[in-house]
C-alpha cells in the first residue's frame, strides 16, 4: 500500500540520518508488515536494513518465513532461507521452527528433518515440543510412522512432555497404519499426562471406523 511505502521510505530515510534504529524497531516494523500481509516489502525492508549494515537477527527469517507461507509461497520461503544461510544467518528456536514447516508443507520431510539435526542442533539451539510436533504431525500424515515414534521416543528421552497435539498426531498416524493397539496405548499415556481433547478421540474413533470395528468405537 501507499502508506506502507511511505513508511518504508520514512524508516530509511532516518537510518541514512544517522538515527537509531536497532534490531527491536526493525523487528517491529517487520511484524507490522507481516501482519499486513505485505511480504514484497518486506522482504525489500529487510535487504535495505542489511545493505546499510545493521546486523539481522533469527526473528527476522521467523517472520519473513512464516509471512511467506502464510500466503502460500513455500517455496519462495525455502529460497529466501536457504539465500540468508549462504549469507551467514545464524537460526534460532523461532526461524528454525517456521523453516521446517516450510519444509512440511512443500513436502520436504527430509529437508524438515536436516533443519532438527544440524541447523538447530549445530547452531547451539535447543529442541522444544513445538520442533518435534512439527516433524511428528508430518511423518504421520505422510504414514511414516516408524520415523514419528523414533522422533517422538527422542523427545521423551530429553525429558520432554509431549502435547495434545504430538499425542493426536501419534494416535492418528497409528491408526493410519493399523496399529489400533498402538493408538489405545497412546491414548492412555496422554491421559495420564494431559487432557486428550475431541481431536485425539476423534482420531482414534475414525480410525476404528475404517477398519471395521464399530463395536470398539462405540464403547
Amino acid at each position: 500500500s501507499k502508506d506502507d511505502g511511505a513508511s518504508h521510505q520514512a524508516f530509511v530515510y532516518m537510518k541514512k540520518q544517522g538515527w537509531k534504529i536497532d534490531a527491536w524497531s526493525c523487528k517491529a516494523f517487520l511484524m507490522a508488515l507481516r501482519a499486513s500481509g505485505e511480504m514484497e516489502t518486506a522482504l525489500e525492508f529487510l535487504q535495505t536494513v542489511l545493505e546499510l549494515g545493521l546486523e539481522a537477527t533469527p526473528h527476522y527469517m521467523a517472520i519473513i518465513v512464516d509471512g511467506l507461507c502464510s500466503k502460500g509461497e513455500i517455496k519462495k520461503a525455502i529460497e529466501f532461507s536457504d539465500g540468508m544461510s549462504a549469507r551467514g544467518f545464524k537460526a534460532n528456536i523461532f526461524s528454525s521452527k517456521s523453516l521446517m514447516e516450510a519444509h512440511c508443507k512443500n513436502g520436504d520431510i527430509e529437508r524438515a528433518l536436516e533443519v532438527l539435526g544440524s541447523v538447530v542442533d549445530n547452531a547451539g539451539v535447543q529442541r522444544n515440543v513445538a520442533t518435534y510436533t512439527i516433524l511428528i504431525n508430518a511423518l504421520c500424515n505422510s504414514g511414516k510412522i516408524d520415523k514419528a515414534e523414533e522422533l517422538f521416543d527422542d523427545m521423551k528421552k530429553r525429558g520432554m512432555v509431549g502435547d495434545v497435539y504430538v499425542y493426536t498426531s501419534m494416535v492418528h498416524g497409528n491408526c493410519k497404519g493399523g496399529n489400533i493397539k498402538r493408538a489405545f496405548a497412546l491414548l492412555d499415556e496422554s491421559i495420564d499426562a494431559l487432557t486428550p481433547n475431541a481431536h485425539t478421540y476423534g482420531a482414534l474413533i475414525n480410525g476404528l471406523c475404517k477398519l471395521g470395528q464399530m463395536k470398539a468405537a462405540s464403547t
